[in-house]
């Protein structure tokens, strides 16, 4: 973990210089002689529930960064959490609220910022990462460095500080157990508006429909759609085993929220100041990545308490559904991202895997 800490600092630290200018200084002392600290606003859209739950600590990351940033900069920074998307709820008003300081730190989730960049596409490739620690090691390397630059860059205004893992995305129905691709055909699935995710779903045999993500327990309470795919942890906190039967564990896709900072905020840091809290940054990104290993086993107990049958394909079946992702997906997105940045990720996952033994 500490080596995975080191590469993830060395990543954000360019990510930092490369979408700012260097630091200003520190906050102005009052009448009394002392340096209030001065309080960031940290806009969330997870629940209290989620915050409060001390079984899972899910937010152990949140957490951490708000109990040690105020050490790290002697007391110059504190951060307020304002969570259930009371200051934003949808990437729109997260991007324009952050760019406008209504308020200071944001998470986005790379799925969802398609109409502001597509730095993120590298995670939806579907079927290219085997697990949790490929996906890490490239994040925390110059791919996922890369990324938190465009993205930066797309958007303007803002500061990556680092990525927190949600989970791979799994493909649930509401009665039928799906092993292989032929068990799709004429599903009816929801999936989030994205081109790549709409094409590797139809390239399987569905039939895709595109619904809120608010209204979709609805959709699937109603039979509006057979089936929906999503990361285990909204499985669960949106209740979907109550009107979806089976999970099988695709892992077709990786799915992280991004925090940013506003780069104005950034930028009026001290030098050292801006170092501490990227070096803080960097262990939230670790500290979340090992938190949702345990988070995933965690919730698929409770899938299963609750009634959901949950179905791990085998070797050969999860094969099937690559080889069609490899021959009708992967074209289309290495002809939308360019040669440079599909052969970077394949150079990554390869050295991840090697690294990893795999």
């Amino acid at each position: 973990m500490k080596k995975l800490t080191k590469m993830m600092l060395a990543a954000l630290m360019a990510a930092s210089v490369a979408a700012c200018s260097s630091g200003g200084e520190p906050a102005p002392a009052d009448d009394g002689g002392e340096t209030k600290p001065i309080v960031l606003k940290m806009a969330n859209t997870n629940s209290t529930a989620m915050w409060e739950d001390t079984e899972l600590n899910l937010m152990v990351a949140e957490k951490y960064f708000i109990e040690e940033l105020p050490k790290r900069t002697e007391g110059r920074y504190e951060v307020q959490i304002f969570l259930d998307g009371q200051l934003a709820s949808g990437t729109n008003a997260q991007v324009q609220g952050l760019k406008s300081g209504a308020f200071d730190i944001c998470e986005m989730g790379t799925g969802s910022m398609g109409a502001f960049t597509d730095a993120y596409t590298e995670l939806i490739v579907p079927y290219m990462f085997q697990n949790q620690d490929v996906v890490d090691l490239v994040l925390a390397g110059d791919v996922g460095r890369a990324m938190m630059e465009k993205s930066a860059e797309d958007i303007g205004g803002v500061v990556p500080l680092f990525y927190a893992d949600n989970g791979f995305r799994v493909l649930t129905h509401r009665e039928k157990l799906i092993k292989t691709p032929d068990d799709l055909k004429g599903v009816k699935i929801r999936v989030q508006e994205d081109p790549i995710m709409i094409l590797t779903f139809e390239t399987l045999g569905c039939s895709v429909t595109s619904v809120p993500f608010s209204e979709l327990f609805t959709a699937l309470q109603q039979r509006l759609v057979d089936a929906e795919e999503n990361p285990y942890t909204n499985i669960y906190n949106q209740k979907y085993y109550e009107v979806q039967k089976t999970a099988t564990e695709t892992n077709h896709m990786f799915t992280a929220f991004v925090y940013y900072i506003n780069a104005d905020v950034f930028n009026n840091m001290s030098e050292a100041d801006q170092q501490a809290v990227m070096e803080l940054a960097a262990e939230c990104q670790a500290m979340r990545a090992e938190k949702m290993k345990e988070v995933t086993a965690s919730y698929m107990e409770r899938l299963k308490a609750e009634g959901m049958e949950i179905y791990t394909p085998t070797p050969d079946e999860l094969r099937m559904f690559q080889e069609k992702m490899v021959d009708n997906v992967w074209p289309e997105i290495e002809a939308k991202i360019g040669e440079d940045r599909w052969n970077a990720l394949l150079d990554a996952v390869k050295a991840a895997e090697a690294e990893l033994g795999l």
